[in-house]
């Protein structure tokens, strides 16, 4: 059997790391400059507490590994890269409840990390709470408790000499490349129009994160004044 990591980034690379770490068949793939370095350098992958270079084939299309009936393909692109990806009806529902997390992504990559958004990420969610009861779409509900002991559990340490990582949103906009808002806030909003249900909130850190996606912006370029500003307009709009 053979796992082939299909989008070999932050989350895949670590993967199909582990997985030949401990003796399996992994072929990766990926793309661009990150696909130039698997294949002359190897994947590296770097922890706090050690350091281990991986020789795993490295691809840059699935046409090109030679998929078989025993291969497991692991799908870990961003969302805007899995248009092709078919979900079913069980896994929509832990999809739903990722998503309200994944709606503060844009936060960050706006306003810069170490910012306090204030009241809006408590309104990010309870716009898309508000969507979903009205849609009548079914999610897995947050156990409080069981997140505050994996809370109390989780260990974050930092790898020497390197930047502490952001969200995947933020990286994007540091890179200079497109960015994932349409599929996270972006999905509240069309579910919102389609139901009948305000999503200002959601709607003014989508409209932001693509303007400062297609201008060339960094995180940090937009502030918390100017995007409550423009909250209050859209929200006015959608009233008038």
């Amino acid at each position: 059997m053979r796992f082939v990591i299909y989008g070999a980034g932050a989350v895949g690379g670590v993967i199909g790391a582990r997985l030949h770490e401990h003796g399996h068949d992994v072929a990766l793939i990926a793309r661009g400059e990150h696909l130039d370095a698997l294949v002359s350098r190897g994947l590296e992958l770097v922890t706090p507490t050690s350091r281990s270079r991986h020789e795993i084939p490295a691809y840059g299309h699935p046409s090109e590994v030679g998929l078989g009936a025993t291969d497991v393909v692991l799908l870990t692109t961003k969302t805007q890269h899995t248009l092709a990806a078919r979900p079913t009806p069980d896994i929509l529902r832990w999809k739903y409840h990722k998503l309200l997390g994944n709606l503060r992504n844009a936060l960050i990559a706006t306003l810069g990390p170490g910012v306090d958004a204030e009241d809006l990420p408590a309104r990010l969610r309870a716009e898309a709470i508000a969507v979903y009861e009205a849609a009548g779409i079914d999610w897995v509900p947050e156990d409080v408790e069981a997140l505050r002991r994996k809370g109390a559990d989780m260990k974050v340490s930092m790898i020497e000499g390197e930047p502490p990582l952001m969200g995947s949103s933020w990286q994007s906009l540091t890179r200079g490349g497109s960015i994932e808002s349409d599929y996270l806030n972006g999905e509240i909003v069309l579910l919102g129009r389609l139901h009948g249900v305000a999503t200002p909130v959601n709607r003014a850190l989508q409209v932001a994160a693509n303007r400062l996606a297609r201008e060339g912006g960094k995180p940090g370029d937009l502030s918390l004044a100017e995007l409550r500003s423009l909250v209050d307009e859209l929200d006015s709009a959608g009233r008038a």
